[in-house]
């Protein structure tokens, strides 16, 4: 038999006793034998393992197994008792990973014990904060009074993170996307409520980070939809579903053909055409934009050379090809695009490559040295979207920059007095900085003509032509190639 006793300082001793009763040749007994074991250092290791085996190393909180046990534990009450009710909350820290890439792991795990510590002090005994893995918590909170009490423990949480962690003595800061869940029947086990919490902490992931988001059927809707979409994306490059659409940037002056910009098309088999801005944020969360944009250079760059043959004209066209700053910040950028162009034998000189302002406010020491490179070789960089963010003159200096390209924003208010002041503003600036500018999305005549009058070096837009896919290309060449002198229109 196992039992323990409190020793008098304190501390419980498990004993193991052992019996045995001796009887005589009449089945009588005569005498008895036992012993007793001092047990406790087995009991501390036995329950040293329970701990461990339910308990994150780390920070010493439940773990995923202890808090699903204890989640699947209040899911069977709330059955037998529809009055008991509880929520979970999913949390996961906002931006953790510069924390470790910046200032090594051991850092990156010391804020994690310090976070764990700091939210397990504001909440009550009864509440179950786990950490799932890496820098992600669930929260079980129990006993709800109110539906609302889980939004308020979650802005609790958010408050208390208003100030700093210290390590290493530097203060750090940090945020949280918290998604919650209060329960109700629909939910038959631990698993589907974390999921829906997690759907929850993602939405609110992409509402901007630090906030709290309460989950809805219609969040999953959106998600399986993404799902399926990142599913169909994987299997887009093999299935030859992409293509692209090239659109014409002319000379506002004397209208003739300076460029194409390569314009990234999918067609779904089943859903038809997908709009690049519903696919293309999913290519570059998941990392696929980097042999997507690969297939894009490597077709643009050998469309040109195919028009090439078509007429001498369009040897003096050149390419421009978007470029997200997972592909730039890559070591082996510059070495893919020269790659391409050696085989494709397009002249760097006739290749442009579209970035936006985010990229160069980045300030990736990747990117700076993939420009570098890059432009030495004669490729032309160009800053997309230009007004649309915040752009600093300093970044505009630093980078070997050629062109502006005038957001459409901007353009669509034409010929309204602030936007010709702001895009004067913008044309200007570019002529000091030695640079070209261009406007997109050119709509009309008179935008075109304010644009000219302000001088502006080039322009594109359904106005000046619609995205052209490259068979129409062909057809516009050939039809004009008879002409004398050949003067490639799109209007």
């Amino acid at each position: 038999m196992e039992y323990r006793f409190r020793h008098k300082n304190g501390d419980y001793i498990w004993v193991l006793s052992r019996g045995r009763a001796l009887h005589d040749e009449n089945g009588i007994v005569t005498r008895s034998l036992g012993s007793h074991t001092d047990i406790s250092a087995r009991k501390r290791s036995e329950e040293k393992l329970v701990f461990d085996a339910l308990h994150d190393k780390l920070t010493g909180l439940p773990n995923r197994t202890l808090f699903n046990e204890r989640l699947s534990r209040v899911i069977k009450r709330t059955r037998k008792d529809p009055s008991f009710l509880f929520a979970v909350l999913f949390l996961d820290l906002d931006n953790f990973k510069n924390v470790n890439d910046s200032m090594g792991h051991e850092s990156g795990d010391e804020l994690l014990k310090l976070f764990a510590s700091r939210i397990q002090n504001i909440l009550f005994d009864v509440d179950t904060l786990a950490r799932l893995g890496g820098d992600e918590f669930a929260l079980l909170v129990e006993s709800l009074d109110s539906q609302q009490r889980p939004v308020e423990i979650a802005q609790r949480i958010r408050a208390s993170l208003k100030n700093p962690f210290t390590v290493l003595d530097r203060d750090l800061y940090l945020t949280a996307s918290i998604g919650v869940v209060i329960y109700s029947e629909e939910y038959s086990t631990s698993e589907e409520i974390l999921r829906d919490a997690d759907i929850a902490m993602y939405h609110a992931k992409n509402m901007g980070r630090d906030t709290v988001e309460i989950f809805n059927s219609a969040m999953r809707e959106r998600i399986m939809r993404r799902l399926n979409l990142e599913r169909d994306l994987r299997q887009a490059v093999a299935r030859n579903e992409f293509y692209i659409e090239y659109q014409p940037i002319v000379d506002l002056k004397t209208s003739k053909l300076l460029a194409f910009e390569a314009l990234l098309r999918w067609h779904h088999p089943q859903r038809g055409l997908i709009p690049p801005e519903e696919f293309i944020p999913i290519a570059e969360q998941t990392g696929l934009i980097i042999p997507i944009g690969e297939w894009v250079f490597q077709a643009a760059c050998a469309q040109m050379k195919r028009w090439d043959r078509l007429h001498d004209y369009m040897q003096k066209v050149s390419i421009n090809v978007n470029v997200s700053g997972k592909q730039l910040n890559r070591p082996d950028f510059p070495s893919t695009v020269t790659r391409i162009l050696d085989a494709t034998s397009l002249d760097p000189a006739r290749l442009n490559i579209e970035i936006t302002e985010t990229v160069i406010l980045e300030d990736n020491p990747y990117t700076f040295d993939a420009l570098t490179s890059l432009s030495k070789l004669g490729i032309r960089f160009h800053l997309d979207d230009f007004g649309k963010g915040q752009s600093y003159l300093g970044y505009l200096q630093k980078y070997p920059l050629s062109q502006i390209k005038i957001d459409r924003s901007f353009v669509a208010n034409l010929p309204n007095a602030k936007e010709h002041d702001l895009i004067h503003g913008i044309i200007q600036l570019a002529k000091a900085l030695d640079m070209e500018t261009v406007a997109e999305g050119i709509e009309s005549k008179d935008q075109e003509a304010v644009l000219k009058y302000l001088q502006c070096d080039s322009g594109q837009g359904f106005g000046i032509s619609v995205p052209i896919p490259a068979d129409e290309v062909d057809k516009l060449i050939r039809e004009q190639s008879t002409m004398a002198p050949f003067r490639f229109s799109v209007k």
